[in-house]
């Protein structure tokens, strides 16, 4: 078994990868679910009073993005495709 795990966009890390047999990954989710991580992050607190949950540092993905990933990805893989992914984007995950 050959694994191969990359870190980073995935236009670039990947940019090198042809065919392969499946797609498992873990992309941002949408802007609803970030604001909400954001949101929560400024209320939890440790019982010393310390923020113990960080906000996202990196941007949510758009439909635009999902369907980006999903038209150059698909004709690449022969197996399964597996995102995760939040609610809100769901639909634009199956549609693409």
């Amino acid at each position: 078994m050959n694994l191969d795990l990359r870190c980073g966009q995935w236009q670039e890390v990947l940019a090198d990868i042809g065919e392969v047999d499946a797609v498992i990954c873990d992309p941002p989710y949408g802007a609803r679910t970030h604001r909400g991580h954001n949101k929560a992050s400024d209320q939890v607190r440790s019982a010393t009073g310390q923020k113990t949950r960080t906000d996202l540092h990196y941007a949510h993905w758009t439909p635009d993005d999902v369907r980006a990933f999903v038209a150059h990805w698909a004709p690449r893989c022969t197996g399964w495709m597996a995102c995760m992914t939040s609610d809100d984007l769901i639909p634009v995950w199956r549609q693409a």
